[in-house]
């Protein structure tokens, strides 16, 4: 999938970018794969992404 290469390549290449690992979760979440998507939100948060909307996503990743 085009989105989820794009997604990778911006992480490759700015691997502090916390943006890009959380456009990757919600590419998961699309795709139903919760625990990969909980992994990177929860990479986000430690470089620093703290928005209330991440937190959003990672209860729902918790949900199921």
């Amino acid at each position: 999938d085009k989105a989820m290469a794009d997604v990778d390549k911006a992480i490759k290449l700015g691997p502090k970018y916390s943006n890009a690992l959380v456009t990757k979760a919600e590419i998961l979440i699309g795709m139903g794969d919760r625990k990969s998507a909980l992994k990177c939100l929860q990479k986000a948060v430690k470089l620093g992404e703290g928005s209330d909307y991440v937190f959003e996503l990672i209860d729902e990743c918790n949900k199921y």
